[in-house]
């Protein structure tokens, strides 16, 4: 084995490897593309035209050529270059940017980051709604959830453990952003109807929309208390903790432009993603609560943002998202408190059923709920079945919600949870 490790190690037999596997054929037109140096370390990948493809009402079909490059060395540092051409055929704007990122302290996991350049960008920096199932919802339905404003921007970043299980991150920014319009009504269907304007909200003063330019600061601790962990020279593998992780997010936000407010953002999050119940199996739970501290922003992009959802079949949302709620209708320049818990019962209820204890399948239950300032409360109790799968390959949730808000009952829906390995 030792001989064959040195083998394996040498120049010539990394690079004879290779030459095998960097040959160019049709089917990485699908697949993707990556040419790489063993030997040195670097690498360099495309991903398939195709899968880069997607379409929205601002603008129309849209193209994203990029390709990543990497660099590694025998510590485990690494540096990653990932540049970016967008443009939509409706607009008829090209939007470049470029990231740059170097890992110095894989331990640690320090890395300092840069990024510059144009991109249509959500009102919610946690895009709440894929490209890939607004792209098919527009198409088939018509209808386009997405909102998207123009952004300008250089962003620098630093983040990194400074002792075991607490995590600082840093970043400046400057940002100019410029609303964009629907250019196109292009459908496979229904053809007759219209697309929405591309403003989230038309209850709102059209100045929070408005053209501004910001200097943005911000830090964001995370502390995972009592983290377990394994050490290795240049490389540190965390258990799960036992406690919930606890982040502290703040944000200022410096006006350039006069039509601009000054602002100072606070988010408190509490989360664990597993309690062990014993017989009863095991639940997770969420509590956050966010606010503005003296003055409130004047851009809507700034606001505060609970994660709704309004497709069926979202892809990987998390369990701190609701199911039924319309995005960005709770999104506020004041303050929301929100909390989300789900309990999975394992096979406490399912194995005592004839038939369906010989499944896969498992209940879980649960209820989601905030509170904000202009509009009050709103909640979402659901119950729901998981793990249906084929084999050992996980396929989606699915969950039945009702919602309810100040004024009473509001809706109910059925959704269903994909999982990562459908959206691939």
């Amino acid at each position: 084995k030792d001989s064959l490790q040195k083998l394996w190690n040498t120049r010539s037999y990394m690079d004879s490897m290779d030459r095998v596997n960097n040959k160019f054929t049709l089917l990485k037109l699908l697949t993707g593309y990556s040419y790489e140096k063993s030997y040195k370390k670097t690498s360099i990948s495309f991903p398939s035209p195709l899968s880069t493809l997607r379409f929205n009402a601002v603008e129309g079909f849209k193209i994203n050529l990029n390709c990543i490059w990497e660099k590694k060395d025998s510590t485990y540092r690494k540096w990653t270059i990932h540049p970016v051409i967008e443009y939509g055929f409706a607009d008829k704007i090209l939007k470049p940017h470029i990231s740059a990122e170097y890992k110095f302290d894989n331990y640690n996991q320090g890395i300092v980051s840069f990024k510059t350049g144009r991109q249509n960008q959500q009102y919610d920096t946690r895009d709440p709604i894929t490209e890939r199932n607004n792209t098919w919802n527009s198409l088939l339905n018509k209808i386009n959830r997405i909102r998207l404003f123009q952004n300008d921007f250089v962003t620098l970043g630093y983040r990194k453990e400074i002792f075991n299980g607490f995590y600082v991150n840093l970043s400046t920014s400057y940002t100019s952003r410029k609303p964009v319009f629907v250019n196109t009504q292009y459908s496979l269907r229904r053809k007759d109807f219209l697309y929405d304007e591309n403003i989230p909200r038309q209850d709102l003063d059209s100045k929070v929309y408005q053209e501004n330019s910001y200097l943005k600061n911000s830090i964001s601790i995370l502390i995972c208390p009592a983290q377990k962990f394994s050490s290795y020279p240049y490389v540190k593998v965390r258990d799960v903790s036992n406690w919930p992780n606890i982040t502290v997010d703040y944000e200022s936000g410096i006006p350039i432009t006069n039509n601009s407010s000054l602002f100072h953002k606070l988010k408190l999050k509490i989360k664990d993603n597993y309690v062990n119940a014993r017989l009863i199996g095991y639940f997770s739970y969420n509590f956050e609560a966010n606010t503005f501290i003296g003055s409130v922003p004047s851009y809507f992009a700034d606001f505060v943002h609970p994660v709704g959802n309004q497709l069926q079949t979202p892809i990987g949302t998390d369990f701190s998202h609701f199911n039924l709620l319309p995005y960005y209708e709770f999104s506020t320049d004041k303050y929301y408190v929100q909390f989300n818990f789900r309990h999975h019962f394992n096979g406490f209820i399912f194995d005592k059923i004839p038939l369906i204890n010989k499944t896969s399948l498992k209940m879980v239950a649960g209820c989601s709920g905030l509170y904000e300032h202009y509009k009050g409360q709103y909640i979402e109790p659901f119950v729901g079945i998981e793990n249906f799968r084929i084999g050992p390959i996980q396929l989606f949730d699915v969950d039945y919600t009702w919602s309810f808000d100040r004024n009473g009952y509001r809706d109910q829906g059925i959704t269903i949870r994909l999982t990562q390995l459908l959206n691939n």
